[in-house]
């Protein structure tokens, strides 16, 4: 009889479309002001490029950011970690607990506001990030993973006799 593993899904905090909306809201009114000062000299150019760019930030807000959520998805297993996200190109990264190296949580200003947090996955070579989760599960991924990498360690070590060093 195969003995099953449950797998814990890890949500995407409620305020990451918020978050990202935000994001998306400052970088509009900093390219509005460049558009206004290209306004002085060229008033055309500038109207052009405002329409432009109120249509590129439509369709980012309403559209590519909700659908970006939508597509991502984190799962903890028994003996790895299942991350898939990407919207025009999906990305599916199963990580093995073996070969993360350590674990960081980060948060910039507007994360520390939701209390949302990123799990940074340092492997050889590579980092995998959990985007957007909440301070919560971030907390208890990032308690899980070192769990998994301290017991690793500790059923390598009582295989190896304990040698005493030379003097």
């Amino acid at each position: 009889m195969k003995k099953k593993y449950s797998t814990v899904k890890i949500e995407i905090s409620s305020y990451a479309n918020r978050i990202w909306r935000i994001d998306c809201s400052l970088l509009l009114i900093a390219a509005a002001v460049v558009i206004l000062f290209i306004g002085i000299y060229w008033p055309i150019i500038s109207v052009v490029a405002g329409l432009l760019l109120l249509a590129v930030y439509v369709v980012f807000v309403v559209y590519l950011i909700p659908a970006y959520f939508h597509m991502y998805l984190c799962e903890l297993s028994q003996n790895f970690i299942l991350l898939r996200n990407g919207f025009f190109i999906v990305r599916t990264a199963q990580i093995r607990y073996d070969a993360i190296q350590y674990c960081i949580l980060s948060q910039s200003i507007l994360q520390r506001i939701f209390r949302v947090c990123s799990v940074n996955l340092m492997l050889a070579g590579s980092v995998s990030i959990i985007r957007q989760v909440s301070l919560k599960d971030g907390n208890r991924i990032k308690a899980l993973i070192e769990r998994k990498i301290s017991h690793e360690n500790q059923s390598e070590n009582r295989g190896i006799p304990h040698k005493p060093k030379k003097i």
